[in-house]
């Protein structure tokens, strides 16, 4: 919904339909995260059960151990006690992690269920046949295109759309297919392309590649030469010639960078006849031997289509020398003159063909139209023009970032803490720290368990067993709070601000009743001069972060921050001499994460942003399908989307050395710290009880872990943010399209006459 929103936005602002779709869009958005919710509440059940295996695991084998120890008199000592612990840790933490794969890896299987739905689905049939097999029996001359009793249904039930149509198109003829609109002029021509199944009847090519020029053409985005020579071989002389053809050397020379300009998505930076005749420039460069046209000069002003007219299909026009056979479909009579064959349709069916050398009046009747001087609707109007602005309007509006790319912004928080709501963050601060909390302290109260006389060892069991509860449904609570309050909170909040940047503001009234005011949306320029994939990520990559993994990665960073807050306190309560290695420690953390947040912030930065050039090329593709299967380029446009596919996956794969990398520094940090302990206890005898000791490594093991852990959340963080700093800056710097100032209220008897006035205007193409 939202790619045919931005697909079609100039239609729906000359309409004033965007409001209305707008407001559907917030609408479908309110019961996306609505049908979400369960989903949510399934993720905090699971997660609940898979950390009751590391949280509940010590304690059920403590009471094991201590029923056991009732019996044969053993008590808890030190020894048992920690590498007990640290085997638990060491056991339970893989499989904490392949509880939390498991999720992950039946919604893999049900993406792979719905790509194996799609590729089993009916290819498209190609039912034209090759003329060369019917050549020699059924036809005497040289004809190209032949098709005999076609008949077009777009269903068993239905009027067919093509009625027992027979037609031979002879090579290099030229032939003109007229008629009322709705005729099947353009069906027609569909089924000589191929794209349109017949019922029945046949359809015969000399040659599948063939030039098209549809009644829209489809642009990709790029610059004026590359859309002329799409992926047709270069030769800088024949594109000279193509240009001159097709009477484009002035509008080149009117704009900014002559044939280098970026014409937009759709060539929106384009007007329509300047679309339609860079299109007829493609179909002429591509030197195919069939070239359809349908429509291709009801967009051009009379004096532009006379020259190119008589340029390709003139006496002396390029086409004719070159032998090009022509199909041509109109609404007109206008160039039956020119045609050697000229056919009428009616209703789907041949009422009329013949040559172009009968009379005009036969003809006129046939096609039931009255040929009438059509007032000029291209005319490039050259007045003189700022270069310097127009070049400006032509930028590309992609996600570029200064310096804090490299460093972040701390003001993003704040962006992102506003759209969170501060009551449901603070629910999540309580939740994490608790949980740091009540997770880490039985280390401390199993080195007091250790210590106690035996007859203790019920007190301590409960004790032990209540820090577990706790930490339990503190964890529970920050799943809670991230999965339900937080996602879909900052879903709908910052998606309401996407979309009142792009279309218009939302005034949220209840859950689906709202109000929708248009008075800051982007104007309509702002759509011709961005690149519609750019932003399609907002709407798709972007909010993919702001669901699914930015709140994850903040409830990560605040587990980790509070954790190792409590670790440190631990461990330097039982090695008071280990305070010493504080500066160390804080340099090293300081100096690996300089290094390598700043690396992987903009590799993370550069993998979204390469997607923008998926999105933006898979969808030209989607819209180009009918003309890129008509030249024969799907080869060519396929290896061009999987090197924008493998291109897009470069900075993963970088990042995913990285992660190694930051793996293996700080495990060798942490070893260190290890040793230096052990060197301690060794050297300075009688200062420290085994029990501490026992206590401070097995701290030191779970701090490898969490240190690792925290700069990973923090860069995750970090890079999620990226969605946030984009989304910020094109709500900062998108244009507004109604100014302040504009606060004219009409009267309730607006509009009284109808007039539009100019006064002075001067209008230039960007």
């Amino acid at each position: 919904m939202t790619t045919s929103m931005l697909a079609s936005m100039k239609n729906l602002k000359m309409q004033g339909s965007d409001p209305y779709v707008e407001s559907l869009i917030h609408h479908l958005r309110c019961r996306e995260l609505d049908m979400a919710r369960k989903v949510r509440w399934m993720m905090v059940a699971y997660n609940a059960s898979a950390n009751a295996l590391g949280i509940f695991s010590p304690i059920i084998t403590f009471v094991l151990f201590a029923v056991v120890a009732n019996f044969s008199g053993q008590a808890l000592d030190t020894e048992t006690a920690f590498t007990t612990t640290a085997l638990l840790g060491l056991v339970t933490h893989p499989a904490n992690m392949i509880m939390s794969i498991v999720p992950q890896a039946i919604g893999s299987l049900a993406a792979f269920d719905r790509i194996q739905e799609y590729l089993l689905q009916q290819p498209r049939r190609d039912e034209r046949l090759s003329l060369k097999t019917v050549e020699d029996s059924l036809i005497h001359a040289t004809p190209v295109v032949y098709i005999q009793d076609l008949i077009v249904q777009v269903g068993p039930s239905t009027s067919p759309i093509i009625n027992n149509v027979s037609l031979t198109i002879n090579k290099g003829s030229v032939v003109i297919c007229s008629g009322p609109l709705g005729s099947g002029k353009t069906m027609l021509m569909r089924s000589i392309l191929g794209e349109v199944c017949p019922t029945s009847g046949t359809i015969s090519v000399t040659s599948k590649r063939i030039a098209c020029c549809e009644q829209s053409p489809w642009l990709p985005s790029g610059t004026v030469k590359e859309a002329i020579c799409g992926y047709s071989p270069e030769d800088p002389v024949f594109y000279e010639q193509v240009i001159q053809l097709c009477c484009l050397d002035v509008d080149l020379l009117s704009l900014p960078n002559g044939d280098d300009t970026i014409i937009g998505s759709r060539g929106l930076n384009l007007s329509g006849g300047q679309r339609q005749r860079v299109a007829l420039a493609r179909a002429v460069y591509s030197r195919c031997p069939i070239m359809l046209l349908d429509d291709s000069f009801s967009g051009l002003d009379g004096d532009t289509e006379r020259q190119i007219v008589e340029h390709l299909l003139g006496p002396d026009g390029f086409l004719k020398k070159t032998g090009t056979t022509i199909f041509l479909t109109a609404n007109s009579a206008t160039h039956f003159h020119l045609a050697d064959w000229v056919v009428v349709l009616e209703n789907g069916t041949i009422t009329y063909q013949g040559t172009g050398a009968d009379s005009k009046e036969n003809l006129n009747q046939a096609v039931k139209i009255q040929l009438q001087k059509r007032q000029d609707t291209d005319s490039i109007g050259l007045v003189p023009t700022n270069k310097h602005a127009q070049s400006q309007s032509l930028k590309i509006v992609e996600a570029r970032y200064d310096l804090s790319r490299a460093t972040g912004d701390l003001s993003l928080y704040g962006y992102y803490l506003r759209a969170v709501g501060l009551r449901n963050f603070l629910t999540l601060v309580l939740c994490t720290a608790s949980y740091s909390v009540f997770v880490t302290f039985p280390q401390y109260w199993l080195q007091k368990w250790t210590e106690a006389p035996e007859s203790q060892t019920r007190f301590y069991i409960g004790g032990y067993l209540i820090l577990s509860l706790l930490a339990w449904l503190s964890t529970n609570g920050s799943m809670w709070s991230t999965h339900t309050l937080i996602a879909p909170q900052s879903g709908i909040e910052l998606h309401r601000r996407l979309l009142s940047t792009i279309v218009g503001k939302v005034v949220l009234f209840s859950r689906y009743v709202f109000i929708v005011l248009t008075d800051d949306s982007a104007p309509l320029s702002f759509f011709s001069s961005t690149d519609i994939g750019v932003i399609l990520n907002r709407f798709s990559q972007d909010m993919q972060l702001v669901d699914k993994q930015l709140p994850p990665a903040i409830l990560a960073l605040l587990n980790q921050v509070f954790k190792l807050i409590v670790q440190a306190a631990l461990l330097f309560s039982a090695q008071k001499l280990m305070t010493l290695t504080i500066p160390i420690c804080v340099l090293a953390v300081y100096l690996i994460q300089r290094v390598y947040l700043r690396t992987s912030r903009q590799l993370r930065l550069l993998e979204l942003e390469s997607q923008s050039a998926v999105f933006s090329n898979f969808l030209e593709s989607a819209e180009g399908i009918t003309t890129i299967r008509a030249f024969s380029w799907e080869n060519k446009v396929e290896s061009y989307n999987i090197r924008s596919l493998d291109t897009s996956q470069q900075p993963s794969y970088i990042l995913f050395c990285l992660q190694q990398w930051l793996g293996l520094t700080m495990d060798l940090m942490v070893a260190a710290l290890a040793t230096g302990l052990i060197t301690l206890a060794i050297l300075i005898r009688g200062t420290t009880t085994a029990g501490q000791i026992g206590l401070a490594l097995n701290i030191i093991l779970v701090a490898n872990t969490t240190l690792l852990g925290l700069v990973t959340s923090w860069t995750n963080t970090e890079i999620s943010l990226g969605a946030i700093s984009r989304l910020k800056t094109l709500e900062a710097d998108t244009p507004q399209e109604d100014k302040y100032w504009e606060d004219y209220i009409p009267k309730d008897s607006w509009p009284s006459l109808g007039c539009v006035e100019f006064d002075h205007v001067t209008v230039a193409y960007k």
